[in-house]
């Protein structure tokens, strides 16, 4: 497998764990951990993923699109998530 295909393989099982996170969040919304600010990111997400999942983009751009770094991104999803 060439670099750029372990990368897109990469990216690809990111952002399925980050929608897998996005469901579960859609599961728990009652008992939402995390501070607000990090549930409005995860929502900001969840959106965008809906809008634009055909694209198939790189979590590193959800991330700079909405404003904030990869780890801010993967720890809210991840608090989001109760993980």
């Amino acid at each position: 497998m060439s670099i750029a295909g372990q990368r897109a393989a990469v990216e690809s099982a990111l952002l399925h764990l980050m929608v897998l996170a996005l469901r579960h969040d859609a599961l728990s919304r009652q008992a939402q951990p995390g501070t607000p600010r990090q549930a409005a990111l995860v929502a900001r997400l969840r959106e965008r993923i809906d809008q634009r999942f055909r694209l198939r983009e790189p979590v590193s751009a959800h991330a700079r699109a909405l404003g904030v770094s990869l780890t801010a991104l993967r720890q809210a999803c991840a608090r989001v998530a109760n993980s």
